[in-house]
């Protein structure tokens, strides 16, 4: 799937002032940006990942130094950044969780989505929409039929319709859903979940933990 890269109050902030990750680095931007801790396995953590292996290692660190001093607040509690967002208190949100994105727009709060950079793309990623088969799983059986359930056209529309999210099936409907989470042709997208791209280098875990640790 793909998640939102920024969260904003439109009210306060246009969609073409944050479309590209160095715009918010603009100083009328300074003590108003929240960060959702990157530190963490979340959507903070891929939306760093992708910046690093977009931008490379120097250009990153010199965007990871800036932003870090541009924002008001590194945050973990990812529902009250979605509220700082509505209430004007920080009106933009960098890396928000996705799940909760959706559940606050069900709810009708007012606040708007980012879902790719005018100049590099998104990231693509699994999410908790991973199925596993666990070794020696006390009902094996049981657990092949669930998986093979799961992975067909009633279970991926059951799935994408609780879960808000799409699935990777071309003949599930995608009508309930935003289009800042539907991947479109051509777009730029980099796969965030695989073993190699969730591995930071030590150069990049260490300005990581110099920058954003607690």
């Amino acid at each position: 799937m793909t998640s939102p890269i920024v969260l904003y109050n439109a009210k306060q902030v246009k969609r073409e002032e944050i479309d590209e990750p160095f715009k918010l680095l603009d100083p009328k931007w300074k003590g108003k940006i929240v960060i959702n801790d990157p530190l963490l396995s979340s959507t903070g953590y891929s939306l760093f990942r992708h910046l690093w292996v977009t931008m490379g290692p120097k250009k990153a660190t010199e965007f990871y130094k800036r932003i870090r001093a541009q924002a008001g607040a590194l945050n973990r509690n990812q529902r009250r950044q979605i509220e700082w967002v509505v209430q004007g208190k920080y009106p933009i949100l960098l890396g928000p969780s996705e799940g909760l994105t959706e559940q606050f727009r069900k709810r009708w709060l007012k606040f708007e989505v980012l879902g790719e950079w005018k100049d590099i793309g998104i990231f693509l990623t699994s999410s908790s929409g991973t199925a596993m088969l666990i070794n020696k799983a006390p009902h094996p059986n049981a657990a092949a039929v669930f998986i093979n359930w799961v992975v067909n056209k009633d279970g991926q529309t059951a799935c994408s319709k609780s879960r808000n999210q799409f699935s990777r099936r071309l003949d599930v409907s995608t009508d309930h859903l935003s289009p800042d989470g539907i991947p479109k042709p051509g777009g730029k997208y980099w796969n965030s979940s695989s073993e190699e791209n969730r591995r930071r280098s030590p150069e990049e875990k260490k300005i990581m933990k110099d920058l954003f640790g607690r």
